[in-house]
């Protein structure tokens, strides 16, 4: 078994005890009524849920791409299968679904973590680096937490990644076919976020850069054609299902006042606060300028590729009416270019490898994986609907209108989720530990038809740690099989980072550390 395959087996089954298995997030509540309604009713039509855009045949339809639905399919199909094998009074078939469908994220991570490693190495880390840059992206950034939901930035960070390892693996492999590959890996990431048009201009300038570089120009014209055919077939599928929902090519049915432009707003947020900023969130990334400089000096071209991207979707974003996705736990937009921060980082830890900067290093890992862990533990969802209750009034004399109340920086910093998150899941335990037998008193014994439609939407307010075996045992299941599936997880869960661990590469080849039997 080659070391990738043990770094995603790994990876996912440290996953598979934090998921959460339900779809928390209203984007993702969305995308999976999408699925469903591909394979129930033959139609994209979301009837059941608000906020969504009414068509030109008068149906209400969805506003984000079809990519991440489409990819849900295997998931979402392997659970209607699983809930016909289920009595019907035991459980509900939109359970089982969507328990199914939880698990496509993890799996999505955990590969996305792979190429992260191999792309790692492809820029010139060491095979150590690049594995533990791999874990720091798995367990020490948002990765981690978005991860626990259906939303489509995993998704989309795993096609980026892999269309910028195969454009890079050209220089040692070029072909026609190659290209090809980068162009399919860059048409479903347009299919998953049309927002990540912005990196096809860097791609495509990329490839030309390569095919010149490697004395390949007799070439160029037909690594440009394998490149454009999958992306503009991917493009006519999008226009295609623009037209099919909103009657034109070009409507994707968005609101007008998607941008405010408000850039330097929108660069403090997306960095710094307390709400969403990636340095807060994610604090390893802050050597990532040092880094930066590292990398450039080796492979000036991928280090500029790195940069570019995360410039683009940072400012993308920064003027965007929503900078960091809305409710949920840190940034989740930048998770897309969080992987090439991460390899900057990973460059620090290459060039100096003194005690003091690994106990610098040590100490930043440390530090972004406790602030993930509250995010991961307990649902986030609490949070919001609480502070939205708990928003504070004031009265402007001036004017005579009420106003909120604002606050100071630390104030801010002291109410963040960053900081909550930790109250919060001191919470979801003492819930846990003392009020069980009444919560679990919450949920019917059976969770069949419009029950269990109640059931999964209160659950999601259950003030209970987020992970899927707690809420199966409060759902009513029995606590042995639920015991005996965690027992089997960490079982299986550890023997996966023994064999991770004694084949851990040791040099720039990869080679293990010795050889397993």
């Amino acid at each position: 078994m080659r070391f990738p395959i043990k770094l995603f087996l790994a990876i996912l089954l440290a996953y598979a005890l934090f998921t959460s298995g339900t779809v928390r997030s209203y984007d993702g509540a969305v995308m999976l009524a999408v699925t469903r309604s591909m394979v129930l009713r033959g139609s994209f039509e979301v009837p059941d849920l608000p906020d969504c855009k009414v068509g030109v045949d008068g149906k209400r339809y969805a506003r984000y791409g079809i990519g991440t639905s489409l990819a849900a399919l295997p998931w979402f199909l392997a659970g209607q299968l699983a809930a016909n094998l289920v009595s019907d009074d035991l459980v509900s078939d939109d359970i089982v679904s969507e328990f199914a469908v939880s698990w496509f994220n993890p799996v999505i991570t955990a590969l996305g973590c792979v190429f992260l490693y191999l792309l790692a190495v492809e820029v010139g880390l060491a095979a150590p680096v690049a594995a533990g840059c791999a874990l720091v992206y798995a367990f020490g950034t948002g990765a981690f937490v978005q991860m626990k939901d259906f939303n489509s930035e995993p998704l989309a960070g795993l096609l980026l990644l892999a269309a910028i390892y195969y454009l890079l693996a050209l220089r040692k492999r070029p072909g026609w076919r190659q290209a090809a590959v980068v162009g399919a890996c860059v048409g479903g990431l347009l299919l998953v976020r049309i927002a990540c048009l912005v990196a096809v201009p860097m791609l495509l300038l990329g490839l030309v850069w390569i095919a010149l570089d490697n004395g390949r120009r007799d070439q160029l014209v037909r690594w440009l054609v394998a490149f454009a055919v999958p992306v503009v077939a991917a493009v006519a599928l999008i226009g295609g299902y623009n037209y099919v929902r909103f009657g034109s090519p070009a409507e994707f049915g968005y609101p007008p006042n998607m941008f405010t432009f408000q850039l330097w707003r929108g660069l403090g947020m997306n960095l710094f606060s307390p709400e969403a900023g990636i340095l807060l969130y994610a604090p390893i990334v802050i050597l990532f300028p040092l880094g930066a400089v590292l990398l450039w000096r080796t492979r000036p071209r991928a280090t500029t590729l790195f940069a570019l991207l995360f410039v683009a979707f940072l400012v993308l974003y920064a003027v965007s009416a929503s900078p960091t996705g809305g409710h949920s736990a840190g940034n989740r937009f930048l998770l897309v270019v969080m992987p090439y921060l991460v390899i900057f980082v990973g460059a620090v830890g290459q060039r100096y490898q003194t005690r003091r900067w690994r106990g610098v290093l040590m100490t930043l890992v440390t530090i972004s994986v406790l602030v993930q862990l509250p995010l991961v533990y307990a649902n986030v969802s609490y949070y919001y609907a609480r502070r939205t209750s708990q928003l504070e009034l004031g009265h402007d004399q001036s004017s005579g209108r009420l106003t909120l109340t604002t606050y100071s920086v630390a104030q801010r910093f002291a109410k963040s989720l960053l900081v909550q998150s930790w109250q919060i899941s001191a919470e979801v335990t003492q819930n846990a530990l003392y009020r069980s037998q009444w919560l679990r008193s919450l949920a019917p014994r059976t969770t069949r038809g419009a029950d269990a439609a109640t059931l999964v939407a209160e659950s999601r307010s259950f003030h209970l740690p987020y992970l899927w075996w707690v809420l199966a045992y409060y759902y009513g299941a029995p606590i042995w099989p639920v015991a005996a599936m965690v027992a089997a997880l960490i079982i299986a869960k550890c023997r996966a980072w023994m064999v991770l661990r004694r084949s851990w590469p040791n040099n720039r080849s990869g080679q293990p550390r010795r050889a397993l039997t």
